[in-house]
């Protein structure tokens, strides 16, 4: 579960603030080709690479800081950027024992191996309980420049009988590169889900659709500031006691992976179109603070 932020805080190499929005950072139009794009530090945080080589690494930390670094595991040719919700503090939803940053991680993790197994190279932002940013997590896909970036939650909250998994799949609502891909992930994990056959709940405008704040721009800041083709998908209810219940078995969570591998493939490797798009109905705006860097404190990078 996702709750929208007003005003994301960006800061430049020199770890001061600048101007919020989706302007790139300095540098970033030599990213695309960089053999390294991220490492994997020594205490096993990914860590997106603005430059430097082997020894003088500069990276960004999770609290969207410039350091630099001597050594990490690198990783190249990176197709795809997962965005597990949530961490540190930022807990996401808690309900029936679940945790939602615990348990977005947990799908995150299984959906890196499953693209892994299909050749397609993918790379976490988030690897363990830590904070990170909304602009952190934006800044990482702008820097590391991929195919696509995969925003991973779960939702909460009340909700009414569904007619199937009340699966939603967030699109950037200027981008038909994303919309087609947030149809193609829509309709591979609500046919996937499906067929384990509890009731379901959901929103009535639940499927393939965009969410616009107040000014007209994207409401998720995650989707709004991010330059590739990006969507955030929320593929249950933790708060209905069926869903929480399957949400608790590995097998399930494997099956939502698979599902948004299968979609993310297909977007990759066929002209398809996606299904399940829906016109959005008009939704309150809030903001509980979450996503910010201020009071951010760096995780040890080695």
């Amino acid at each position: 579960m996702l709750c929208g932020v007003a005003a994301i805080v960006l800061r430049s190499p020199s770890g001061e603030s600048s101007s919020t929005g989706a302007t790139p950072r300095a540098g970033l139009s030599t990213l695309a080709t960089a053999r390294v794009q991220m490492l994997r530090t020594a205490s096993g945080i990914n860590v997106a690479v603005l430059g430097g080589s082997p020894g003088r690494w500069r990276v960004i930390t999770p609290c969207d800081r410039t350091a630099t670094i001597a050594t990490g595991t690198p990783i190249r040719d990176i197709r795809v950027i997962i965005d597990p919700g949530h961490g540190g503090a930022e807990v996401g939803a808690v309900t029936h024992g679940l945790e939602e940053a615990r348990l977005n991680l947990q799908v995150a993790v299984e959906l890196q191996h499953q693209l892994q197994a299909l050749g397609i190279t993918a790379a976490l932002t988030r690897t363990g309980d830590y904070r990170l940013p909304i602009a952190t997590r934006a800044a990482i896909a702008n820097a590391v420049a991929p195919a696509l970036f995969v925003s991973v939650h779960h939702n909460a909250g009340a909700a009414a009988p569904h007619q199937g998994p009340g699966t939603e799949v967030y699109y950037q609502h200027q981008s038909p590169a994303a919309k087609r891909l947030a149809g193609l992930v829509w309709a591979s994990v609500f046919s996937t889900l499906q067929s384990f056959g509890v009731p379901w709940v959901g929103a009535s405008d639940a499927g393939a659709i965009y969410r616009l704040g107040s000014t007209g721009n994207d409401f998720y800041g995650v989707l709004r500031l991010t330059h590739v083709p990006a969507v955030l998908i929320e593929p249950a209810y933790m708060s209905s006691t069926p869903e929480a219940s399957l949400l608790g078995t590995a097998a399930f969570r494997s099956a939502e992976a698979q599902a948004i591998a299968r979609g993310i493939q297909r977007y990759l490797t066929t002209h398809d179109t996606g299904t399940g798009y829906r016109t959005p109905l008009p939704r309150g705006f809030s903001d509980d603070g979450g996503g910010r860097t201020d009071k951010c404190r760096d995780p040890a990078l080695d």
